[in-house]
């Protein structure tokens, strides 16, 4: 069932919000998730403008998780897992 694109565009907009402050890991994973899903109901409108809002999102809510986490001295990169998704590892 198609959720109607003002919805989904206010849905957007709130996840802008939510990005501006900082999250736990937890969080972020659920964000992340909601967001990819997101991501997928703009593309099966063909709304590549909205699409590709939510991809920088996206990146930009992956890259605030890597350098929140990173300890000093140790650099981290984030790598895809085959059943796991991403996980951040050590290098």
């Amino acid at each position: 069932m198609h959720l109607p694109l003002s919805l989904l565009k206010q849905t957007l907009y709130e996840h802008q919000q939510k990005a501006e402050s900082p999250c736990t890991c937890e969080e972020y994973v659920v964000m992340r998730h909601k967001l990819l899903e997101l991501r997928r109901k703009f593309a099966s409108y063909e709304e590549w403008e909205l699409y590709q809002k939510t991809s920088d999102l996206v990146l930009r809510a992956d890259l605030d998780n890597i350098l929140s986490n990173n300890e000093p001295g140790k650099l981290k990169t984030l790598r895809a897992g085959k059943a796991k998704g991403f996980q951040l590892m050590t290098d």
